[in-house]
């Protein structure tokens, strides 16, 4: 387990980019608050789906950090959001995450998002995430201290950017980008042409000069 100033540390010297707080760790949860201000919000004069995102997966990653320590590499594998309220625009967005199972491989948890001060949700989220095989703990939050864990984490870029460099769930033909700070993500896949049943092989399985299947 990690306690909230060691948490704290690791974010603040892995992701500066955050304006997430943590506020709380431990016991299966996390909390953590988002300054709200001119840039976070969008039309309307609501807080952006993408900062309620964010500030949900930051504070699924602290939660499970907490009850499992300091893995760098733990990263989301999947974030579903239920926009349920209009957040207020004035107000700090506040996360508060239950970690509902956590095993060798897979965590899984749910934020509710409230804007402070207020006692029922903006927004809900369920989401899961990968956790290395053979994690340790890190001791230390300097990326220099972080060695061992994965080649990548000694190639100086930030966490976040080597996070997403790292996780490809499709292979090669899985594109990932994170822009910002991370808070808001866009996934596409490209499928090759050809390979077993795509397009080259349909097409090279029918004999010449016929008009019917390949038999």
């Amino acid at each position: 387990m990690a306690t909230r100033e060691e948490v704290t540390a690791f974010i603040a010297a892995e992701f500066p980019q955050t304006k997430c707080v943590v506020r709380e760790v431990g016991n299966g949860g996390a909390t953590v608050s988002h300054e709200i201000g001119p840039s976070e919000l969008r039309p309307g004069g609501t807080v952006s789906g993408p900062v309620l995102m964010g500030v949900a997966d930051v504070a699924l990653y602290v939660a499970i950090l907490g009850e499992i320590g300091i893995v760098p590499l733990a990263v989301t594998t999947s974030l579903t959001i239920n926009f349920l309220r209009k957040p207020a625009a004035n107000k700090n967005i506040i996360g508060v995450c239950k970690l509902m199972k956590v095993g060798k491989v897979l965590a899984v948890g749910e934020v509710s998002l409230y804007s402070e001060g207020t006692s029922e949700p903006v927004a809900h989220v369920v989401g899961t995430y990968s956790i290395p095989p053979g994690s340790e703990r890190v001791s230390g939050t300097h990326p220099q201290r972080i060695s061992g864990a994965h080649p990548g984490l000694e190639d100086g870029r930030s966490g976040q950017e080597r996070q997403v460099a790292l996780t490809r769930p499709f292979g090669p033909s899985w594109s990932s980008s994170t822009p910002g700070s991370g808070n808001s993500r866009h996934s596409s896949r490209r499928w090759r042409s050809g390979g077993s049943g795509g397009p080259e092989a349909r097409r090279s399985s029918a004999r010449p000069g016929r008009s019917g299947p390949a038999r």
